[in-house]
């Protein structure tokens, strides 16, 4: 029959104690990371580092003690650029009034000229 009081060797409470903290010159660095900061238009900004990028749509809080401030909401992560764009317009496309066709292209239209303007900014930076 088994032992019923048997701990296995998990399920034991062990406490550790540090016999010796880090020199108090010790600092620990994270590589120097480039930060992006891109408006596009007045309605959404990029952030990222090296290999993400982070879209965020701009927003007037309504109600509460924060209402008339302006607020960022994410809306996405992403690895590369173009899919960040695509997500963009696929946004703006949801949210925005167009009722035709034409109505849909000239609102890419518009969208590609605000990332030209941001993207072109950001070179000459």
């Amino acid at each position: 029959m088994a032992n019923l009081r048997h701990q296995s060797p998990r399920s034991r409470k062990f406490k550790f104690k540090l016999n010796h903290e880090p020199p108090a010159e010790a600092v620990f660095l994270r590589p120097k990371e480039t930060k992006m900061h891109i408006e596009i238009g007045d309605k959404y900004t990029v952030e990222g580092g090296a290999n993400d990028f982070i879209l965020y749509v701009k927003s007037i809080v309504k109600h509460g003690k924060t209402a008339g401030q302006e607020t960022q909401q994410r809306l996405g992560y992403y690895s590369k650029l173009e899919h960040l764009i695509r997500a963009l317009i696929n946004h703006e496309i949801r949210t925005g009034e167009a009722k035709t066709l034409q109505e849909m292209q000239d609102q890419i239209t518009y969208i590609s000229i605000w990332c030209e303007k941001a993207f072109a900014e950001v070179e000459h930076v």
